[in-house]
């Protein structure tokens, strides 16, 4: 029953990020003209490719090699993403140091979870373990920056229809996926370990979030015919 309700999701999932793909593609025209946005189709495209290999048979497949690269293209993504927004020097700079942390973290936890596993290579390492422990790190140090966003909604100049601005509708789409899959991430270990099934329902919460974050991408795209950044 799991398997399937996972695999129902998986395509739904699969759906939604082709239909972001598409709409992207409709509107690439004024996503070229808009700085800000240009590699947005990319990454769409690329979660895609990520999800489709899903469907490969353990013996066709690279493991959890893939779902490993895509997080850190993916916070890189979206911090290239943050530094356009992000016009004032000091959050210029708190980025950059939110940017070396997750570097340093993630690299001493790959030295940690080498020596637990004792894999042969590195390359063995990365596709034989998904690194939960960095897709947390990824998470929290994804939404931080969001927060300041926010923060600076309160300053003016002031945005008079945040529900068409297609930087906010972003910027919500990444809070909400990454929020949700947070709580969820820390704990995967342990429920996986306890209860296979309870951890299937958790995952499905987590692409939930993911999905969100992709309709507010499509709505983006679409408010961009009403919007103009430089």
């Amino acid at each position: 029953m799991a398997e399937k309700i996972k695999l129902i999701y998986s395509l739904f999932t699969d759906i939604v990020i082709f239909a972001s793909f598409i709409v992207s593609i409709i509107n690439w025209n004024k996503i070229r003209e808009n700085k800000l946005m240009i590699l947005f189709p990319f990454y769409i495209l690329f979660s895609l490719l990520i999800d489709i290999h899903d469907y490969f048979p353990p013996s066709k497949s690279f493991g959890a090699a893939p779902l490993n690269i895509f997080s850190v293209v993916e916070f890189f993504f979206f911090y290239n993403f943050y530094r356009m927004v992000f016009l004032a020097k000091s959050l210029k700079l708190i980025l950059a140091i939110l940017c070396l942390g997750f570097i340093i973290s993630s690299i001493l936890i790959l030295f940690f979870l080498n020596k637990i596993y004792e894999s042969e290579n590195f390359f063995s390492l990365i596709r034989t373990h998904l690194f939960v422990e960095i897709l947390v790190l990824e998470n929290i140090f994804l939404v931080i920056p969001v927060l300041f966003y926010y923060r600076s909604l309160f300053n003016p100049p002031y945005i008079q229809n945040l529900v068409n601005d297609p930087i906010f509708l972003i910027m919500t789409g990444i809070i909400f996926c990454f929020s949700i899959s947070t709580p969820i991430l820390v704990f995967a270990r342990t429920i996986a370990n306890l209860d296979k099934q309870s951890y299937y329902y958790l995952n499905i919460i987590s692409v939930i979030g993911f999905i969100i974050m992709h309709i507010f991408f499509i709505k983006a795209f679409i408010n961009l015919k009403k919007c103009s950044y430089t």
